[in-house]
């Protein structure tokens, strides 16, 4: 029986964003069809996909025939994932890169940081947390939406509407 030649499926480079992502391209041989799994169980010919970001396995093989013998093997991909830093109010945050994905784990020091004038007053309705804020990536890019709040330092609400800077109550 020949051997079959097989060239590994390549990593797609994924990115999670919030849909599934492909983790590998087509690999090939001569012989047979490459088939795909992330459970060494069950193959398929569909190349399989993230629907989180982390570190998966993509085994691939080559079925055995009268012609030729099985070929097998793995790819490790690290699927990355995007936190998505929503600003209500005048500042900006630091410790992150808002075009980056990062592997699932890393931790970042994010900043709150509020332009002149304003004031950092809590992440999500976190009003009484502090400005710098560890954060771990999560798997899930939902997980991964923080929201950081500055209003400006002069409020005046006297008729339910700042006087300042326009924000409804």
């Amino acid at each position: 029986k020949a051997t079959p030649p097989v060239e590994p499926p390549p990593s797609a480079n994924p990115k999670f964003a919030g849909t599934c992502v492909a983790l590998v391209t087509a690999g090939s041989t001569n012989f047979g069809t490459m088939l795909y799994s992330l459970d060494d169980d069950d193959y398929s010919e569909e190349i399989p996909c993230a629907d989180k970001g982390g570190d998966y396995t993509v085994y691939y093989e080559v079925e055995e025939s009268g012609n030729w013998s099985a070929a097998a093997g793995s790819v490790e991909i690290q699927v990355p994932v995007r936190v998505d830093v929503t600003v209500v109010g005048d500042g900006s945050v630091s410790g992150y890169d808002p075009d980056e994905f990062y592997p699932v784990g890393t931790v970042l020091t994010l900043t709150a940081e509020p332009d002149e004038d304003y004031r950092f007053t809590g992440w999500d309705d976190d009003f009484d947390a502090p400005a710098e804020r560890v954060w771990t990536v999560l798997a899930d890019a939902k997980d991964n939406e923080l929201t950081v709040n500055f209003q400006h330092k002069n409020h005046d609400f006297s008729n339910g509407v700042c006087t300042v800077c326009g924000y409804k109550l």
